[in-house]
């Protein structure tokens, strides 16, 4: 029987490697840079995680839980869902936030390719959409109302931040992407106003 895992050695390894991983993506991961730039070993690396991709999943994870907390600073029980997204977006569309998306985008892309990524697929397409469907219902829409309610606006704050980090590649203006997404924001406070509040049960999570 091999020695016991090392738990906190393990979690400053992880931590060094998320930060790792939002800096430089998946693209060219190789476990000789990644541990020489974090201060470990290959070997190490594989006595902690058992394999690269052991190593993939538990970083993916780790940075999914770090976004989440840092989400979770602003939500709050009585916020209505034009609110959050507004909130969402302002930290989204920040500097902070750009190595989450290009991780995120670029985990999307390769999950729709199957493979070692294809499990990430479901959780990446569904984490935010079931919270901002909860945070509908909650506002009064009717459960199909919400779907399909939740379902654009998580499209399309997809597809701005895209746009948005095109731009910053590019030099280009970003009033255009705020703008439609002000847009967005007050039709989803249009389409929540005035309706009633029944308690829900749980929350979704963010992601």
């Amino acid at each position: 029987m091999g020695r016991p895992l090392q738990p906190e050695r393990k979690a400053d390894v992880l931590v060094a490697a998320v930060d790792y991983v939002l800096a430089h993506g998946l693209a060219d991961l190789s476990l000789r840079p990644l541990a020489a730039a974090i201060g470990t070993s290959p070997r190490m690396l594989l006595y902690h995680f058992g394999t690269k991709e052991g190593l993939i999943a538990e970083v993916l994870s780790a940075a999914g839980d770090r976004q989440r907390a840092m989400l979770g600073t602003w939500v709050t029980p009585d916020a209505p869902p034009a609110e959050l997204l507004a909130r969402y977006w302002a930290w989204l569309s920040s500097a902070e936030a750009d190595p989450y998306a290009r991780l995120f985008f670029e985990v999307y892309g390769l999950a729709l390719q199957g493979g070692a990524f294809a499990g990430f697929h479901e959780r990446l397409a569904t984490d935010w959409f079931w919270f901002i469907e909860g945070r509908l219902r909650q506002a009064g829409l009717a459960a199909d109302e919400a779907r399909l309610e939740a379902t654009l606006v998580v499209a399309t704050t997809r597809g701005l931040m895209l746009d948005l980090l095109a731009g910053r590649q590019t030099g280009e203006d970003r009033r255009r992407v705020d703008a439609t997404m002000e847009r967005l924001i007050e039709r989803l406070a249009e389409r929540t106003a005035r309706r009633p509040h029944p308690v829900m049960s749980g929350e979704g999570a963010i992601g």
